[in-house]
């Protein structure tokens, strides 16, 4: 988080919310008590939680990535030397979306808006969202993770080149975090290079 944008947002320096929420108690009050002294004090809901989270932080409760529900989370970017039409027309295949997901995914009928694949170490994946042109958001299961985890993908047109980005979500615990940040990183390099050497083009 910028440290100005706190600023700009809410009017105090981040050290400045440390200091006041550590004069509140805040280091015996959990997460919802700390959000509510902070909506109290003016700040809205989604700054009440951006400040909470980092104050948590500061005093050693929660580690980076970590969320509010005690799960984490990591977000890959790239940019793609592409036009967004050219990187959805291959993300929407069965070749394209494997080298995008960084698995082999087996389908039937290829369908992207209602996907359903399971993939050879045992992931599956089901498609909730689907905006063309845009994002799809999808619920993400690993054959060792006890809950399913939440996965979207993001493609931002930027004249003749295209952004993507990862965002996963619900991972249950630290070890998964660093797992998946791997994993993205080496699917967005992936993807990057196989436009840069012209394997995909159309």
């Amino acid at each position: 988080m910028d440290k100005d944008k706190v600023f700009q947002a809410t009017g105090r320096q981040i050290r400045d919310w440390f200091f006041w929420l550590t004069a509140q108690n805040g280091r015996n009050l959990d997460h919802k008590a700390l959000v509510a002294i902070l909506e109290k004090e003016g700040l809205g809901p989604w700054w009440s939680q951006q400040v909470v989270v980092l104050y948590e932080r500061h005093i050693g409760r929660r580690v980076l990535g970590q969320t509010a529900d005690g799960r984490f989370q990591i977000g890959v970017s790239r940019t793609i030397s592409a036009p967004l039409e050219v990187l959805w027309a291959v993300f929407d295949s069965p070749d394209g979306f494997n080298l995008m997901m960084g698995n082999h995914f087996i389908t039937q009928n290829w369908d992207l808006q209602n996907l359903v694949a399971k993939s050879a170490d045992g992931c599956t994946i089901r498609i909730t969202t689907y905006q063309h042109h845009s994002h799809l958001r999808m619920r993400y299961e690993h054959p060792d993770w006890e809950a399913h985890s939440l996965l979207q993908i993001r493609f931002t047109s930027k004249d003749v080149r295209c952004g993507i980005t990862f965002h996963h979500e619900k991972l249950p615990h630290a070890k998964a975090r660093e797992e998946m940040k791997n994993h993205w990183h080496e699917v967005a390099t992936r993807v990057e290079e196989s436009f840069l050497d012209g394997r995909n083009t159309t």
